[in-house]
């Protein structure tokens, strides 16, 4: 049940992204003129379409956010990492600790006998 509701609500929103695209065709496919002018040579223009600029800042947005999370996936997993082998160090030196101890307290066995 949950996951046709699930599949019908995706294909919805597919729907929803495919009518928004057709009723924008001509407003996506119309031509901006872009000037830089450096005062060095003569005036740069060129053209680019709507379309292709949303798809620019969208590609651009997801690369420059896939690039911040993994950055701080890293970390996160390095400061893991390193707390996981400081665990473990401690848990080694809990484990030495006792037995020495326990060893010089009783050379012949345990030092409690009832």
């Amino acid at each position: 049940m949950i996951r046709g509701l699930k599949f019908f609500s995706g294909l919805l929103l597919l729907a929803i992204i495919a009518l928004f695209v057709k009723q924008n065709i001509p407003t996506f496919s119309t031509e901006l003129p872009f000037y830089l002018d450096l005062h060095i040579r003569e005036k740069l223009v060129w053209y680019y379409t709507i379309g292709g600029l949303v798809l620019t800042g969208f590609i651009l947005g997801f690369l420059i956010g896939f690039f911040f999370g993994f950055k701080m996936y890293w970390r996160k997993r390095k400061e893991y990492n390193r707390l996981k082998q400081t665990a473990e160090s401690a848990l080694q030196q809990d484990k030495i600790i006792p037995e020495q101890s326990s060893e010089k307290s009783a050379p012949g066995g345990n030092a409690r006998e009832t």
